[in-house]
């Protein structure tokens, strides 16, 4: 089974007032989680949102799941996603193969 990945959104952290607008968004963090069927990973981040007075302004309350997704993948690029994906399929092959271990003691 190929990996799959999920996206989500933590936290946004906005400003009360700037450029005329209230509660204006300028950062997002974002988690990447990935699962091979068997084990879960994750991996976190934070993209900075700018704030472009040419774009139509979405009140905070109004803003959806899906518009800040766009917000993030705009922000991170193909390399981003590409990036924070390789991260999570690199631990999950760490689970399946490690290359360290912790083995118990052995005169307990």
């Amino acid at each position: 089974m190929a990996n799959q990945y999920f996206w989500a959104i933590n936290s946004m952290e906005s400003y009360p007032t700037y450029a005329g607008q209230t509660d204006c968004v300028f950062s997002v963090q974002w988690v990447c989680s990935a699962t091979d069927g068997v084990n879960n990973v994750a991996t976190f981040g934070s993209v900075d949102i700018p704030y472009i007075p040419a774009d139509q302004y979405v009140t905070y309350a109004d803003l959806t799941l899906s518009e800040v997704m766009t917000w993030v993948n705009d922000q991170l690029g193909a390399d981003g996603i590409t990036a924070a994906q390789t991260t999570c399929d690199e631990q999950l092959l760490a689970m399946t193969n490690p290359v360290e271990q912790s083995l118990p003691l052995p005169w307990n």
